[in-house]
Protein backbone atom coordinates (compact mmCIF):
# COMPACT_ATOMS: atom_id res chain seq x y z
CA UNK A 1 0.00 0.00 0.00
CA UNK A 2 1.51 3.64 -0.83
CA UNK A 3 -1.42 5.44 1.59
CA UNK A 4 -2.45 5.09 5.12
CA UNK A 5 -5.77 6.35 5.54
CA UNK A 6 -7.66 7.95 8.51
CA UNK A 7 -10.99 9.02 8.64
CA UNK A 8 -11.56 12.71 10.76
CA UNK A 9 -14.99 11.86 11.90
CA UNK A 10 -17.03 13.48 9.19
CA UNK A 11 -18.04 10.91 6.61
CA UNK A 12 -15.58 11.02 3.68
CA UNK A 13 -13.02 13.26 5.22
CA UNK A 14 -9.80 11.49 5.04
CA UNK A 15 -6.34 12.26 6.19
CA UNK A 16 -4.10 10.55 3.61
CA UNK A 17 -0.71 9.76 4.32
CA UNK A 18 1.65 8.89 1.68
CA UNK A 19 4.96 6.51 1.83
CA UNK A 20 7.69 8.36 1.42
CA UNK A 21 10.62 6.07 0.24
CA UNK A 22 13.92 7.52 1.58
CA UNK A 23 17.58 7.39 1.13
CA UNK A 24 20.22 9.64 1.10
CA UNK A 25 19.22 11.94 -2.21
CA UNK A 26 16.27 12.36 -0.21
CA UNK A 27 12.97 10.87 -0.85
CA UNK A 28 10.27 9.60 -3.15
CA UNK A 29 6.34 9.26 -2.97
CA UNK A 30 3.61 8.72 -4.64
CA UNK A 31 0.93 11.53 -4.23
CA UNK A 32 -2.59 9.62 -6.23
CA UNK A 33 -2.46 6.30 -7.50
CA UNK A 34 -6.09 5.43 -8.92
CA UNK A 35 -6.42 1.59 -8.25
CA UNK A 36 -5.95 2.32 -3.99
CA UNK A 37 -7.58 5.86 -3.84
CA UNK A 38 -10.41 5.27 -6.08
CA UNK A 39 -11.45 2.33 -3.64
CA UNK A 40 -11.29 4.80 -0.61
CA UNK A 41 -13.80 6.98 -3.19
CA UNK A 42 -11.36 9.35 -4.16
CA UNK A 43 -11.27 9.70 -7.98
CA UNK A 44 -9.05 10.60 -10.06
CA UNK A 45 -8.51 14.41 -10.72
CA UNK A 46 -9.72 16.61 -13.38
CA UNK A 47 -8.54 20.12 -12.02
CA UNK A 48 -4.97 20.95 -10.63
CA UNK A 49 -4.56 24.17 -9.02
CA UNK A 50 -2.00 25.97 -6.77
CA UNK A 51 -1.99 28.77 -4.24
CA UNK A 52 0.46 30.31 -2.46
CA UNK A 53 -0.23 32.17 0.42
CA UNK A 54 1.62 34.72 3.19
CA UNK A 55 2.02 33.66 6.83
CA UNK A 56 -2.03 34.54 8.56
CA UNK A 57 -3.95 35.06 5.26
CA UNK A 58 -7.32 32.96 5.07
CA UNK A 59 -9.01 31.57 2.09
CA UNK A 60 -12.66 30.16 2.08
CA UNK A 61 -14.71 28.51 2.67
CA UNK A 62 -15.85 27.27 -0.63
CA UNK A 63 -17.67 25.26 -2.21
CA UNK A 64 -20.16 24.32 -5.49
CA UNK A 65 -23.26 23.10 -6.14
CA UNK A 66 -25.13 19.87 -7.65
CA UNK A 67 -24.54 19.11 -10.33
CA UNK A 68 -20.87 20.37 -10.08
CA UNK A 69 -20.17 19.60 -7.00
CA UNK A 70 -15.71 18.94 -6.36
CA UNK A 71 -13.98 16.50 -4.40
CA UNK A 72 -10.43 18.12 -3.35
CA UNK A 73 -7.47 16.13 -2.24
CA UNK A 74 -5.15 19.07 -0.76
CA UNK A 75 -1.19 19.18 0.01
CA UNK A 76 1.36 21.10 0.71
CA UNK A 77 4.67 21.00 -0.68
CA UNK A 78 5.92 24.09 0.93
CA UNK A 79 5.23 25.53 3.84
CA UNK A 80 2.05 24.66 6.53
CA UNK A 81 -1.09 25.12 6.57
CA UNK A 82 -4.39 24.31 8.83
CA UNK A 83 -6.71 22.88 6.26
CA UNK A 84 -10.35 22.57 7.16
CA UNK A 85 -13.80 20.98 5.69
CA UNK A 86 -17.06 22.06 7.01
CA UNK A 87 -20.19 19.66 6.48
CA UNK A 88 -22.54 21.55 4.27
CA UNK A 89 -24.68 19.02 3.47
CA UNK A 90 -27.92 19.46 4.34
CA UNK A 91 -29.64 16.10 6.37
CA UNK A 92 -26.07 15.03 7.33
CA UNK A 93 -25.67 14.33 10.54
CA UNK A 94 -22.56 16.29 10.92
CA UNK A 95 -24.12 19.01 9.18
CA UNK A 96 -22.46 22.52 10.31
CA UNK A 97 -19.05 20.80 11.88
CA UNK A 98 -15.87 20.99 10.75
CA UNK A 99 -12.76 19.00 10.89
CA UNK A 100 -9.60 20.09 10.77
CA UNK A 101 -5.58 19.01 9.95
CA UNK A 102 -2.21 20.67 10.01
CA UNK A 103 -0.60 19.61 6.68
CA UNK A 104 3.00 20.67 6.01
CA UNK A 105 6.04 19.99 3.91
CA UNK A 106 7.84 17.79 6.85
CA UNK A 107 4.61 15.32 7.05
CA UNK A 108 3.37 15.30 3.51
CA UNK A 109 -0.12 14.69 4.67
CA UNK A 110 -2.98 15.45 2.82
CA UNK A 111 -6.73 16.15 3.16
CA UNK A 112 -9.06 14.46 1.17
CA UNK A 113 -12.45 16.78 1.50
CA UNK A 114 -15.66 14.86 -0.70
CA UNK A 115 -18.00 16.95 -2.43
CA UNK A 116 -20.28 18.67 -0.04
CA UNK A 117 -17.83 20.09 2.35
CA UNK A 118 -16.77 23.47 2.45
CA UNK A 119 -13.44 23.80 2.00
CA UNK A 120 -10.89 26.47 3.54
CA UNK A 121 -7.38 27.22 5.42
CA UNK A 122 -5.27 29.25 6.83
CA UNK A 123 -1.07 29.61 6.14
CA UNK A 124 0.50 29.15 9.57
CA UNK A 125 3.76 30.00 7.43
CA UNK A 126 4.30 31.18 3.63
CA UNK A 127 2.85 28.42 2.45
CA UNK A 128 2.30 26.59 -0.97
CA UNK A 129 -0.91 25.22 -1.82
CA UNK A 130 -1.83 22.33 -4.44
CA UNK A 131 -5.08 21.18 -4.57
CA UNK A 132 -5.97 18.30 -6.80
CA UNK A 133 -9.96 18.76 -8.24
CA UNK A 134 -12.20 15.89 -8.90
CA UNK A 135 -15.90 15.45 -10.22
CA UNK A 136 -16.48 18.76 -12.09
CA UNK A 137 -14.11 21.62 -12.80
CA UNK A 138 -14.55 25.03 -11.45
CA UNK A 139 -18.13 26.55 -12.48
CA UNK A 140 -18.72 30.39 -10.89
CA UNK A 141 -22.16 30.16 -11.36
CA UNK A 142 -22.47 27.04 -8.99
CA UNK A 143 -19.84 28.41 -6.24
CA UNK A 144 -20.83 29.00 -3.38
CA UNK A 145 -19.27 30.15 0.21
CA UNK A 146 -20.16 30.30 4.18
CA UNK A 147 -18.01 33.14 6.15
CA UNK A 148 -14.43 31.43 7.27
CA UNK A 149 -15.68 33.63 10.84
CA UNK A 150 -17.32 30.27 11.82
CA UNK A 151 -13.61 28.43 11.84
CA UNK A 152 -11.42 29.79 14.87
CA UNK A 153 -8.27 30.16 13.60
CA UNK A 154 -5.00 29.68 14.82
CA UNK A 155 -3.31 32.71 14.19
CA UNK A 156 -4.64 36.60 13.48
CA UNK A 157 -6.23 36.73 10.15
CA UNK A 158 -4.03 39.00 8.32
CA UNK A 159 -5.69 38.81 4.82
CA UNK A 160 -8.38 37.80 2.85
CA UNK A 161 -9.51 38.30 -0.45
CA UNK A 162 -13.02 40.86 -0.68
CA UNK A 163 -14.65 38.03 -2.06
CA UNK A 164 -14.23 36.04 0.77
CA UNK A 165 -14.94 38.43 3.19
CA UNK A 166 -18.72 38.87 2.09
CA UNK A 167 -19.38 35.38 2.25
CA UNK A 168 -22.33 34.67 4.21
CA UNK A 169 -23.02 32.85 7.73
CA UNK A 170 -24.24 29.45 7.59
CA UNK A 171 -27.86 29.60 8.11
CA UNK A 172 -28.66 32.46 5.61
CA UNK A 173 -26.04 30.41 3.21
CA UNK A 174 -28.47 27.61 3.52
CA UNK A 175 -31.53 29.73 2.80
CA UNK A 176 -30.07 30.40 0.13
CA UNK A 177 -30.83 27.43 -1.41
CA UNK A 178 -34.22 26.03 -1.93
CA UNK A 179 -34.25 22.66 -0.79
CA UNK A 180 -37.32 22.05 -3.42
CA UNK A 181 -34.94 22.09 -6.62
CA UNK A 182 -33.02 18.58 -7.01
CA UNK A 183 -30.18 20.12 -8.39
CA UNK A 184 -29.31 22.44 -5.41
CA UNK A 185 -29.25 19.33 -3.28
CA UNK A 186 -26.35 17.03 -2.40
CA UNK A 187 -27.52 13.49 -3.25
CA UNK A 188 -27.84 10.75 -0.33
CA UNK A 189 -24.66 9.43 -1.19
CA UNK A 190 -22.64 12.40 -1.08
CA UNK A 191 -24.29 12.97 2.36
CA UNK A 192 -23.59 9.63 3.60
CA UNK A 193 -19.80 10.11 2.37
CA UNK A 194 -19.94 6.83 0.68
CA UNK A 195 -16.94 4.55 1.82
CA UNK A 196 -17.49 3.97 5.80
CA UNK A 197 -14.01 3.22 6.88
CA UNK A 198 -13.65 1.10 10.17
CA UNK A 199 -13.16 3.00 13.15
CA UNK A 200 -10.41 1.19 15.06
CA UNK A 201 -6.98 2.08 14.47
CA UNK A 202 -4.60 0.65 12.41
CA UNK A 203 -1.94 -1.98 13.69
CA UNK A 204 0.82 0.27 13.45
CA UNK A 205 -0.03 3.89 14.47
CA UNK A 206 3.40 4.76 14.79
CA UNK A 207 2.60 7.67 11.74
CA UNK A 208 -0.45 8.96 13.72
CA UNK A 209 -0.22 12.44 15.53
CA UNK A 210 -3.76 12.09 17.36
CA UNK A 211 -3.09 16.41 18.42
CA UNK A 212 -2.61 17.82 14.73
CA UNK A 213 -6.44 17.36 13.50
CA UNK A 214 -9.14 17.05 15.37
CA UNK A 215 -13.45 17.23 14.56
CA UNK A 216 -14.49 20.60 15.88
CA UNK A 217 -17.63 19.62 17.92
CA UNK A 218 -18.24 22.65 20.15
CA UNK A 219 -17.61 20.47 23.43
CA UNK A 220 -14.21 19.20 22.84
CA UNK A 221 -11.33 20.60 24.42
CA UNK A 222 -8.66 22.78 23.10
CA UNK A 223 -6.51 21.03 20.62
CA UNK A 224 -2.47 20.99 20.40
CA UNK A 225 -0.28 21.33 18.10
CA UNK A 226 2.93 22.55 16.98
CA UNK A 227 1.12 26.04 15.92
CA UNK A 228 -0.25 26.46 19.24
CA UNK A 229 -3.45 26.06 20.92
CA UNK A 230 -6.47 25.68 19.06
CA UNK A 231 -9.91 26.75 20.73
CA UNK A 232 -13.04 24.89 19.60
CA UNK A 233 -15.68 25.94 17.43
CA UNK A 234 -19.18 26.23 18.13
CA UNK A 235 -21.58 24.13 16.48
CA UNK A 236 -23.44 25.37 13.65
CA UNK A 237 -26.55 23.05 13.25
CA UNK A 238 -28.05 25.21 15.13
CA UNK A 239 -26.47 28.88 14.03
CA UNK A 240 -28.12 30.78 16.95
CA UNK A 241 -25.90 29.10 19.28
CA UNK A 242 -23.08 30.75 17.84
CA UNK A 243 -21.28 33.91 18.45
Amino acid sequence: MSFEVEELGIPGVLLVRPRRFRDRRGYFAELYRSSELEHLGIPTPIQLNASFSFRGVVRGLHYQLPPREQGKLVFVPRGRILDVAMDVRRGSPTFGQYASAELDEENGDMLWIPPGLAHGFQALEDSLVVYMVTHNEYAPERERCVSYGHVVWPLEVTAASDKDGRCPELARAMCSIDPRRPADNFPSSIISGGLQLRQEPPADTSWHHPQRHELHRGRIGRIRGRGGSYPPACRLSDSRRCP
